[in-house]
């Protein structure tokens, strides 16, 4: 099954409000010393480091794991493929049984910063029917590929629930008419292009341990 969707939906250009869940991240560097000299690029710029990801993600399978407390099956939905390396260490932190997990893929960016127009989902639609589904997301720019996920699903799906998950979001780029809020966020950040823990540039940079922004040609030289 192929979906196109015309979306300007883009990491550069986008999104949503400041969440009560959500860390903010200032525009100021970060202490780069908790980060791995192996790991370090000339034109990347740190950003939130490993062990402030690793601390927010377990903070976040808490609460995920309170909310649902009383689900009779909860499926996590992850988004590809930005949201694996995220889906992988947040499923590890819910305490629920039982627990299943599932992958959509969903692209907007090819080997661009910026979106090429088109949000496509691909593959079988797996069985969400009756179940607590958490989609879980790598960013929240205008909502417009969430949005357009969660209306899916809705849908064609027919879960019991809906519920999303996003390790970032950026609130000067949400779109106006994009009502949908996280449930659970990670981290607001500014409008910058991020790579790293999932996150790529030209399917570069995602084996990265911490989230960093990658820099101007010109400032990296």
């Amino acid at each position: 099954m192929k979906i196109h969707l015309l979306s300007q939906d883009s990491q550069h250009l986008n999104p949503i409000r400041f969440s009560q869940q959500a860390h903010s991240v200032a525009n100021t560097s970060p202490n780069t010393s908790t980060q791995p000299s192996s790991n370090t690029f000339s034109n990347i710029q740190p950003l939130i480091s490993q062990k402030s990801l690793s601390e927010r993600v377990k903070a976040m399978g808490k609460d995920i794991t309170r909310h649902y407390q009383n689900t009779d099956h909860l499926a996590v939905l992850s988004v590809l493929k930005g949201a694996s390396v995220f889906t992988a260490d947040l499923i590890r932190e819910i305490n629920l049984d039982p627990v299943s997990l599932n992958f959509i893929k969903l692209s907007s960016y090819g080997n661009n910063t910026q979106s090429n127009g088109n949000v496509m989902i691909e593959g079988k639609l797996p069985n969400l029917s009756d179940k607590d589904v958490l989609i879980v997301e790598d960013i929240m720019d205008t909502g417009n590929s969430l949005a357009f996920l969660k209306r899916y699903l809705e849908e064609y799906a027919h879960p019991k629930s809906i519920r999303t998950a996003v390790m970032l979001e950026k609130p000067s780029r949400r779109d106006p008419n994009i009502t949908l809020k996280p449930d659970f966020t990670g981290f607001s950040i500014p409008d910058r292009f991020v790579v790293g823990y999932g996150l790529d540039y030209a399917e570069k940079y995602r084996h990265l341990p911490y989230i960093g922004v990658v820099k101007p040609p010109s400032a990296s030289t």
